[in-house]
């Protein structure tokens, strides 16, 4: 099927004119053999109503690399290893509704671009993160015996067992993209099936997510990381099985530095996933896993205003905003914050709360698993996972308005209002509420 008979199947309309843009970020440090089977199997890719805008992002190597004539080249300083950089400044370069990365170590088989354009074309919704099939070979092995590195990446079948030139590919990540039907059933943690050395992303989405997270340095973890807040935002994440790219030597894991390098990566992402099996539970941190917006429509006494925001921190991985006034009862937790969360910080939390009437929480566990599968509504109170609120930018309106309250017995056990009637006894609730 060519590109412009796909571009009238359902999903996102991504032609651009007569034909297709896309635009390819080809990362690149110091190995300009590899590149250049990069940059040849892209030349022969076989679609050839895909116009390929290709841009090599250069981490910082102390020689630029030569690219052919119509492939531009960028390049920034070296400060140690920013993949993360290094790709947005690539992916920045361009305009196409398409954006695809791939590791200048890893060679595309001729049908990779035409296949990930596929791959995203077919996902509906805030658009689109897919990940094509990295296989691993040793294709200096190959060259070194004088045959064509980009034939041979053509006419190799990728799911060769694993003998001789052919190595092994995880089976972690096989089994993962089978259980998720290529990750149209993903799951919480399946942003883990993502690797970004064969990823490609529509473009708005990933200009909504700012590109991946330019703080991390070091192996690891940026693709992770964009992949948890695309799905934690509603975008839909596909595996594209048939854009096969060839690395070249063992996967990561046979590493002998692996477990260091895996230790920096988990410690980066535990500051930015919010999710239990990453970070714990009780944390405090700049991103957490629950945002709260307290907006009550009516003033409470500060005994009250205690009382009421002393039961939402039991959420523990959270934030409460209070917009223009931070109640001087908890001026000295963190988590409670005057102003509105940064767009980062709406993208990572797992949940985002709206307390429209001066609620008191009852059971925090019972409030998330109530709203795992819809909002839950109750007391003046809107819980929603952020993937499942209907309109993204809804997760970072500041402009919250009070709505009805709802009788206690939808809402109990979960909430109680506080008292409108003057100060809470605060001794005698706290032997009814907190001993």
């Amino acid at each position: 099927m060519n590109a412009n008979a796909r571009a009238g199947e359902q999903g996102a309309d991504l032609s651009v004119g007569d034909g297709h843009d896309v635009d390819v970020v080809v990362t690149h440090f110091e190995d300009p053999q590899r590149l250049r089977w990069v940059l040849d199997s892209l030349a022969a890719q076989d679609d050839s109503s895909l116009r390929l805008h290709i841009v090599v992002a250069d981490d910082g190597s102390a020689t630029p690399p030569s690219v052919p004539d119509g492939v531009t080249l960028l390049r920034q300083a070296n400060e140690g290893f920013r993949a993360a950089a290094v790709r947005n400044l690539g992916a920045r370069a361009g305009s196409s509704p398409v954006v695809l990365f791939l590791d200048g170590d890893t060679v595309p088989t001729p049908g990779y671009c035409a296949a990930m354009v596929d791959a995203l074309r077919e996902a509906p919704g805030a658009g689109a993160l897919v990940v094509g099939a990295r296989r691993h070979a040793d294709l200096s092995a190959v060259a070194a015996r004088g045959d064509d590195v980009v034939s041979w990446c053509a006419a190799t079948d990728p799911e060769a067992p694993a003998d001789g030139d052919v190595l092994a590919a995880p089976q972690w990540l096989r089994d993962g993209y089978a259980r998720t039907n290529d990750l149209r059933d993903a799951g919480d943690g399946d942003w883990r099936l993502v690797i970004s050395a064969v990823m490609g992303m529509t473009r708005d989405a990933f200009e909504r997510l700012d590109g991946f997270d330019e703080s991390l340095v070091g192996y690891g973890g940026e693709d992770w990381d964009l992949a948890y807040r695309a799905w934690n935002t509603g975008v839909a994440l596909r595996h594209a099985p048939a854009a096969v790219g060839w690395h070249d030597g063992p996967d990561a894991g046979e590493r002998a530095d692996l477990a260091q390098l895996k230790e920096g990566e988990q410690l980066a992402l535990a500051a930015r996933i919010p999710q239990p099996d990453v970070r714990g539970r009780h944390g405090i941190w700049r991103a957490p896993r629950v945002v709260v917006f307290w907006r009550p429509a009516r003033t409470v006494a500060p005994s009250g205003e205690y009382a009421a925001l002393e039961s939402w921190l039991a959420l523990a991985d959270v934030g409460i905003w209070c917009g223009e006034r931070r109640p001087d009862v908890l001026a000295d937790d963190p988590r409670v914050c005057a102003g509105e969360p940064s767009d980062d910080v709406l993208q990572r939390a797992e949940f985002i709360v709206d307390v429209m009437q001066p609620c008191v929480l009852r059971d925090a566990e019972g409030l998330l698993a109530a709203c795992d599968g819809a909002p839950w509504v109750g007391g003046g109170v809107t819980a929603a996972r952020t993937r499942h609120r209907t309109n993204v930018d809804e997760n970072r309106r500041s402009d919250r308005v009070a709505g009805p309250v709802e009788s206690l017995a939808d809402a109990s056990p979960i909430v109680e209002t506080v008292p409108a009637d003057g100060p809470l006894d605060l001794e005698a609730w706290g032997r009814r509420r907190w001993s």
